[in-house]
């Protein structure tokens, strides 16, 4: 009774827990922000060590009842639970796992990403995307093991059952096999559809949902209209195949209304991507049910109901008419008459069937339902009916046109209803803006990739590095490819073990086309494999998988399907059991031992390892984030000791987020002016810059810290390096004018810091003289770069770039250009530049432009400029420094 108790507890634990980790996902901004997957992390990681904890029991309530089991087995005959002391469902399926070709190939991935760290470029994008990835294993591991721990609790029931009631239906038997599986197709579609339900009611104005709609597109609680799509076509797949089951009357009116509500979603969405992929799939997934036709029949009247039943609940029309309520319930009120409508239509085509779970038994008790198909089809077709003749197209968008002096009516057509959905299909084509962009984003990346081929550049390495590689100015923080931003951050070998699943999935799919197995048997497996190729081919152009809900789910989708090919016997899973022998030894050993220690420690050390990493690194951070709300409530404050220790202590919990270093340095330089001891001053300015190399070391790529960093080196004379540093920040981000502005104000900084020694007799060594130089003609050299940088792009793609990205000369720069022009002595070229600077509207930029204009014009002889430096001088703050400087400088 221990054993059985135990046994129940730990397979309803493992399963509760894993289908509330992932069910709950998409309800939190769809997991992409690391306040709400630091909380998914913690819940993962309680999780998985209970579940260590319960398999550490499990091997010594085995080791310590095994004697009296044994005695047990000879005197009774009917199992109440699987044996846990021989060929155990805790040994199977654990060994099981560690069989598996897409544990493997995951956990390969998530190992990448580890390693991936030590060459990162953003240090902490690296750790966390680390840390998502080891939350997706144990969510993987959890749903694997919990499939497998339901099933034979499924199994012993049934052998329980028939041991007492040999006519035990067998449908009855294999519902119960697949119980978990079923249990989480149901939960998924509830989740799919809840979402979907969110996402509706937000765009109809019933609810107030942040991030709910975006551009008159609904987006839901994922926050994107691309990834709400592709996440409720994974779950409609779902939902499809349980409308085709007829185990329930309940279930066959609810999914079948759940269908719709999803491609209602799917509709308001307007993603042309899901709208390019659900065809394919669809018809896939039909083509792999028990029934096809009737799986085609059902998708096809599902689709036609969904596309009129659009016109007047999603359509951007609607947006002006908020709370709309009727839109919301025909929302309501269509699906579930459709659902009805199945039902009665179900009931007719298995009438005759020898299947005692048809819907036969269900019409015995309910003769009512014989009424449903007249009943819903008169409901529907009234109700269809009305919205087409109140939609747009009915007589409102009629026009009159007058041709020849004759009045001619032209009635707008039956598919203008669907003007704004058909121009979004009818604008896809390989030359769409859109779908270039995507292209590029790919090329660009494949560039990255390839000069990083091995361990790629860590997590977060395309945010953090694309701007040293974009073929021109654009801003995206994601590939739109997940296939190719796996191989920027993890290199070759991720992207082999990130393509493995899929590539098992398909093999297995190709298998179970061809295999001799039931259709019945096969649909289950099918469909959870053509929900897996649905999320992957829309990841090749879209960034759904940068959501954790979405990747998640797939993770969770693939441990199922994993399962479902080990107990198939198909697919790779097959062939690497029959041709590895250690796969075979394996199996001998586990037939003649029962919870042994090897398995039950690997598995409880990985569990617990991964869990309690999880957990303390998450703590870390969120430790950081903590000090950093307090840091900013004490500079609010004008508190600036308590404050800096806020940040340093954040920087010791989190010690690989750049920012936390970067306060530090500028809180230490500004402190500097209000310390008159040299020594302090000297003391405070080197450990700025400790700091900013910090922050440069774990935020290489960053060109604005790059910046900082030479500014800390020219404060104390180190003009080599920061030149150095300069030259970095622009190879880094050489499509963003801020940088060159930035980087003419460091050269001008540095070589006025070299003059300056000079006038206060400290000769300036042979190299320093040199690199006053070179500051001060490669601003100019800057300077002249800039309108031609556009003669760079490719002309294939140029006329993709958005023209006001186009890199040309501010007032910033021609500022810097004129004062390099200056100090060289080339005054004409300095007025040039200097009068153009002083065009600017800010009056503070103007005066500090017009002080130096008038040093150059009394340089030049104008006996004006002295009095134009003096009146500037006086505008601002800024001005009358700048003039005072240019008195020690001796103009």
């Amino acid at each position: 009774m221990q054993d059985q108790f135990l046994y129940n507890f730990t397979s309803r634990f493992v399963g509760i827990s894993a289908l509330a980790l992932i069910g709950f996902a998409p309800f939190y901004r769809g997991l992409f922000f690391e306040q709400e997957m630091g909380i998914h992390h913690y819940l993962t990681a309680t999780a998985a060590l209970i579940t260590a904890s319960l398999l550490i029991l499990a091997y010594l309530s085995q080791d310590s009842n095994k004697s009296g089991k044994k005695s047990d087995r000879k005197n009774t005959s009917k199992a109440t639970i699987p044996d846990v002391t021989g060929s155990t469902p805790y040994q199977q399926h654990l060994r099981s796992l560690f069989l598996s070709p897409y544990f493997w190939a995951l956990t390969v991935l998530t190992t990448l990403y580890g390693l991936s760290f030590f060459g990162a470029i953003n240090q902490r994008e690296a750790i966390f995307t680390w840390l998502r990835h080891l939350d997706y294993l144990l969510v993987f591991i959890l749903l694997y093991f919990a499939a497998g721990l339901w099933k034979e609790r499924s199994t012993a029931h049934i052998q329980k059952e028939k041991e007492s009631n040999p006519s035990f239906p067998v449908a009855t038997s294999t519902m119960l096999q697949e119980s978990f599986i079923y249990w989480f197709m149901i939960a998924l579609s509830v989740a799919g559809t809840v979402v979907s339900v969110l996402g509706i009611m937000a765009f109809q104005g019933i609810i107030e949902l942040q991030g709910g709609i975006l551009g008159r597109r609904i987006s839901s609680t994922l926050q994107y209209p691309n990834t709400l799509a592709i996440y409720v076509s994974a779950t409609l797949m779902l939902s499809l195949y349980l409308s085709l089951q007829g185990r329930r009357l309940i279930e066959t009116i609810l999914f079948p209304a759940f269908s719709i509500i999803m491609l209602l979603a799917i509709i308001g969405s307007q993603s042309r991507g899901a709208w390019l992929v659900l065809p394919v799939v669809l018809i896939l997934f039909s083509i792999g049910q028990a029934r096809p036709l009737k799986a085609s029949l059902f998708t096809i009247g599902t689709i036609l109901v969904s596309a009129i039943l659009s016109i007047q609940t999603v359509t951007p029309e609607l947006l002006k008419t908020q709370p709309n309520w009727t839109a919301f319930t025909i929302t309501v009120v269509i699906p579930l008459l459709w659902g009805a409508l199945w039902t009665a239509l179900q009931y007719q085509l298995e009438k005759r069937s020898t299947d005692n779970n048809s819907l036969e038994k269900v019409t015995e008790k309910n003769p009512l339902i014989k009424w449903l198909i007249p009943g819903s089809v008169t409901a529907i077709v009234a109700i269809l009916a009305i919205i087409l003749l109140v939609s747009p197209f009915s007589n409102s968008n009629q026009e009159v046109i007058e041709t020849d002096g004759t009045a001619v009516t032209e009635k707008s057509s039956f598919f203008e209803a669907f003007e704004p959905l058909t121009k979004r299909i009818k604008n896809i084509s390989m030359d769409e803006r859109n779908l270039q962009y995507r292209f590029l984003f790919s090329n660009d990346a494949k560039e990255m990739a390839l000069d990083k081929p091995l361990l790629g550049w860590g997590g977060g390495g395309w945010q953090s590095g694309y701007f040293a590689y974009q073929s021109f100015r654009y801003h995206t923080t994601e590939v739109h490819n997940h296939f190719y931003q796996v191989w920027v951050e993890t290199g070759t070998i991720g992207l082999i073990a990130f393509l493995t699943p899929f590539v098992a999935t398909t093999i297995a799919m190709g298998t179970l086309f061809i295999n001799k197995r039931s259709r019945k048997e096969k649909a289950l497996a099918w469909t959870i494999g053509t929900a897996i190729i649905t999320i992957a081919i829309h990841s090749t152009m879209d960034f759904n998988l940068s959501l954790s809900a979405v990747a998640l789910f797939l993770w969770a989708l693939l441990a199922l399907f994993a399962h479902l090919e080990a107990q198939l016997g198909i697919g790779i899973t097959a062939f690497l059991s029959k041709s590895i022998p250690i796969a075979q030894t394996a199996n001998q050993a586990t037939e003649r031992s029962g919870l042994s220690l090897p398995i039950t420690a690997t598995t409880t050390a990985l569990l617990s390892l991964v869990a309690i990493s999880l957990t303390i690194l998450t703590m870390n951070i969120r430790g950081g984030e903590a000090s950093a709300l307090r840091y900013n409530e004490a500079i609010n404050e004008g508190q600036a000791n308590i404050a800096l220790a806020h940040i340093q202590e954040a920087s010791r919990s989190d010690p690989w987020k750049a920012d936390y270093y970067s306060v530090q340095s500028a809180i230490l330089l500004s402190s500097i002016g209000a310390n008159e001891d040299p020594e302090i001053q000297q003391s405070l300015l080197q450990e700025s810059i400790r700091l900013n190399e910090k922050a440069v070391q774990r935020d290489s790529y960053n060109a604005e810290r790059r910046i900082r960093l030479a500014s800390s080196y020219i404060g104390a004379k180190r003009f080599e390096e920061a030149q150095q540093e300069i030259e970095r920040a622009i190879e880094l981000a050489p499509w963003h004018i801020s940088t060159y502005e930035n980087a003419t104000a460091l050269y001008v900084d540095l070589a006025i810091k070299i003059a300056q020694a000079k006038q206060k007799s400290s000769p300036n060594s042979q190299n320093e003289q040199a690199i006053y130089q070179d500051s001060l003609n490669r601003i100019l050299a800057i300077t002249a770069e800039i309108p031609t940088k556009v003669e760079t792009i490719p002309e294939d793609i140029r006329d993709l770039r958005r023209k006001n990205y186009d890199l040309r000369i501010t007032h910033s720069i021609s500022y810097r250009a004129g004062q390099a022009s200056f100090l060289l002595g080339d005054l004409e070229e300095a007025k040039k530049h200097l009068e153009n600077a002083a065009k600017i509207k800010d009056e503070n930029q103007k005066a500090l432009a017009q002080v130096w204009l008038g040093a150059t014009n009394q340089q030049l002889g104008n006996s004006k400029g002295r009095s134009m430096m003096n009146n500037a001088s006086k505008k601002s703050d800024e001005a009358k420094r700048a003039y005072n400087l240019l008195k020690e400088l001796g103009y």
